[in-house]
């Protein structure tokens, strides 16, 4: 029968020193708990082993539940104890772990059994790694300095590798007390070099369990990021000189990252306008940059970026493309290029009080400069010329994101495509119909105001409500029940606040905005993820309301497209791309199909389906994912009209 002293070697070999093989531990823990359960003392060992076994499986609370029955039967067992604080510290309650390796140290430390003493230079490591974690660095030096100076006589071979630890956190703690690089390294290097010297040994474990095939698997995987990057950077222009071209490159709105099912991948946010030879970003949220990129963009071709209001799906790759644009300038310099970028950037308040931690205030090499897009006055909107023959005008805009209340804004875009047009597109950016305020005495409860005059579409300046618009971008939000009820007699009597959302346009919003403006054509945008199903249909009923409203008008139909990624809008020609035959058709030749986007490989798949403008038709011959599979291809290869064909797209 096995002897308790043979055990608790055992149990050292198992979990105190490093292993080849996960999977060879975990059996020799098993073998170890079968040990303890054949021995008639063993149940406190059997505890402490399963509950060890447990922490492995970071199953903390059955861990630590276990070790504490273990401790009731045997309060002074030091490896229970250990690993009681081992636990503790891996559920970040480090103060507690400091209580359960001081009782090992307070219980051992003058005993002269080996197997304790190891326990008790454990214990001192461990607290004194717990007191660097609590910025308590004396402590940990007192700690460390017990360590390294006492058990000489021990001859425990576990006790030199915690010394070695030792010199390692006792290097941070000098360093935690402010202590240089070189003093921090003064009496300790040669057993932090000790320390170090184990890395090597881990590093080994790790490259010997790759073969050469694995290796060329992984590092052509890297190579192939690595061209993207290459491409997405370098200094050539992705599309044809003197184009005016609208890219819808969002999706979904902001609840959905936040909140994803298990269906939610593709969140996107953004929109891109190629403008001559200048690259207007609208909003970079979520997946911007890959979205851009698969639409053949490169960070070459961006010259402006506009963010209208502050929340995550509209700002979240703003910084990772400001770090973009100062890659591409430091890749210039280094070739000794002078096609050096330095970008403008136009942000609402609440974005530029967001950002302004990281924006340059002067002297900025990518930063040309910072203009604040101010909520319009409805008599002087602010108008910026962005570029020779595009001008914005800032649009008023009602919704609340949470950085601010009142500063969002709308978009209005003026662009001149010949000598004698000018098209002119707005952007609602997120935002209610109507303004809206908290109700006094019922905390975020928001009135959403009855007053006519109000009503964005009445705000808008002249040139975007009295003249056509060539195009309006609507951002929906999600549609709610009450929108599809008949009214009440609270409406009657003056309440439309429970009838229109307060910082979305709706259903209704969107119906009313539409209506009023009557723009020659409408993409609706940012759905609720949970209106993927319906969008669509959703979309499609919108523009038949709208065609039997305007029947009798002179003026052409209004057609209403729902946006989503790969939608593409020919600015000069008001036509959108049609993805059957990658041509730009007028909008009442086209309608919107669901399709499941593929990429030139028919083995890579995107999900969830999105929506795709086909040539109507009563008669389908071919499914419709064959239809479009010739866009794809197109795209990877760069022979859609718009792109250049210098490099290549990886899908």
């Amino acid at each position: 029968m096995i002897r308790e002293p043979e055990l608790r070697e055992k149990y050292l070999r198992v979990f105190e020193q490093s292993h080849d093989d996960v999977r060879d531990a975990m059996g020799r823990m098993q073998q170890l708990l079968e040990v303890a359960e054949r021995a008639p003392w063993g149940s406190v060992w059997r505890l402490v082993i399963q509950a060890r076994m447990d922490r492995t499986m970071r199953r903390f609370e059955k861990a630590l539940r276990l070790v504490r029955r273990a401790l009731e039967k045997k309060p002074r067992n030091p490896y229970a104890l250990l690993l009681q604080g081992a636990i503790l510290s891996d559920k970040r309650r480090t103060r507690d772990a400091i209580d359960s390796y001081s009782k090992v140290v307070s219980l051992y430390r003058n005993r002269k059994s080996g197997h304790l003493q190891e326990r008790v230079a454990k214990a001192l490591l461990c607290r004194a790694l717990a007191y660097v974690n609590e910025h308590l660095y004396k402590e940990a030096l007192d700690d460390t300095k017990a360590l390294l100076s006492g058990f000489k006589g021990t001859e425990h071979k576990l006790i030199p590798e915690y010394r070695k630890g030792a010199a390692w956190v006792k290097y941070r703690a000098m360093l935690g007390m402010g202590k240089n690089h070189q003093q921090a390294r003064r009496g300790t290097l040669a057993s932090v070099h000790g320390y170090l010297s184990q890395l090597e040994t881990h590093l080994e474990m790790i490259r010997v369990r790759f073969d050469e095939s694995e290796k060329g698997k992984f590092f052509a995987s890297v190579e192939r990021g690595q061209t993207r990057t290459e491409d997405f950077l370098s200094a050539v222009s992705g599309f044809r000189a003197r184009q005016a071209l609208l890219f819808v490159l969002r999706e979904w709105n902001s609840f959905t990252p936040a909140v994803p099912d298990e269906t939610a991948c593709n969140r996107g946010g953004g929109y891109f306008i190629k403008y001559r030879d200048k690259g207007i970003v609208i909003d970079p949220g979520y997946d911007f940059l890959k979205n851009y990129y698969e639409a053949g963009g490169r960070i070459h071709d961006i010259s402006h970026v506009i963010v209208t209001h502050a929340h995550d799906d509209h700002t979240a790759e703003l910084e990772s493309l400001l770090m973009l644009v100062y890659r591409y300038n430091r890749d210039r310099a280094r070739a000794e290029s002078d096609m050096s970028k330095r970008i403008r950037l136009y942000l609402n308040q609440s974005a530029e009080r967001k950002f302004s931690g990281i924006l340059p205030l002067r002297d900025c090499p990518y930063v040309d400069r910072v203009v604040t897009l101010s909520r319009p006055d409805v008599h002087e909107p602010q108008r910026i010329s962005l570029c020779k023959g595009a001008r914005l005008t800032v649009l008023p805009a009602y919704h609340d994101d949470q950085i601010t209340r009142d500063t969002a804004v709308g978009l209005g875009l003026e662009l001149v495509v010949s000598r004698n047009r000018t098209r002119r597109i707005v952007f609602t950016g997120d935002t209610g119909l109507y303004p809206s305020a908290p109700r006094a005495g019922s905390g975020n409860e928001l009135v959403v105001s009855n007053k006519a005059e109000e009503a964005l579409h009445m705000v808008y300046p002249p040139e975007f409500k009295k003249r056509r618009l060539d195009l309006l971008v609507a951002h929906i939000g999600s549609i709610r029940r009450s929108e599809l009820e008949p009214l009440s007699l609270d409406e009657v009597t003056g309440r439309r606040h429970r009838r229109f959302y307060p910082n979305h346009l709706g259903l209704l919003g969107t119906l009313i905005l539409l209506d009023q403006l009557r723009p020659k054509a409408a993409v609706i945008s940012e759905f609720g993820e949970e209106l993927r199903d319906i969008r669509i249909s959703l979309v499609q009923k919108l523009g038949e309301a709208l065609r039997h409203r305007q029947a009798r008008s002179s003026k052409p139909q209004l057609v209403v497209l729902p946006g989503d990624l790969g939608m593409v809008y020919d600015i000069a020609e008001g036509k959108f791309l049609c993805h059957e035959d990658c041509s730009f058709r007028t909008p009442s030749d086209l309608e919107p199909r669901p399709i499941e986007a593929r990429t030139a490989s028919p083995a890579r798949l995107h999900a969830p389906e999105r929506v795709h403008l086909l040539l109507k038709r009563r008669i389908r011959n071919r499914a419709d994912a064959a239809l479009v599979e010739p866009y794809y291809v197109s795209r990877e290869k760069r022979t859609l009209a718009y792109l250049t064909r210098q490099g290549r797209v990886q899908g």
